[in-house]
């Protein structure tokens, strides 16, 4: 057999446990990055959106899509926070988004009293003052 016809297959084999090697190191470091991963996400929030007045030139002129994108988010989100039983801080951050891009929302105005007075956190009676 010439050195031209085993080259191939020994650099076949090589790919070979070069994947077989990284696929255990992935599968051994994942679930640590995992849990640390969730640990972080569950102490911090993020709210990546920019202020209203600048959500409104941000969304291109698509604002009725952002609204339902934004009203999706704060329920998967609210829902996220009571199932964990931890403050939603973010919460009034989303609702001014949405009035500023469609102050006529009627879906938000049908649940915002809800949102706002029972927290995950007992509401307050300042909480059910933002809802009037």
């Amino acid at each position: 057999m010439t050195a031209a016809a085993r080259g191939p297959s020994r650099a076949v084999f090589a790919l070979a446990c070069a994947a077989v090697v990284s696929a255990l190191g992935v599968a051994s470091l994942r679930p640590s990055l995992a849990s640390s991963v969730h640990r972080i996400k569950t102490r911090d929030d993020v709210y990546a959106l920019p202020p209203p007045e600048e959500l409104k030139l941000a969304t291109l002129g698509y604002r009725s899509a952002a609204v339902d994108h934004l009203w999706a988010t704060l329920l998967v989100e609210n829902g996220r926070h009571w199932s964990e039983k931890r403050p939603f801080p973010d919460l009034e951050k989303y609702i001014d988004a949405i009035l500023a891009l469609e102050p006529g929302f009627p879906t938000l105005y049908a649940y915002v009293d809800t949102l706002l007075v029972f927290r995950p956190i007992l509401g307050t009676e300042e909480d059910a003052r933002k809802a009037r």
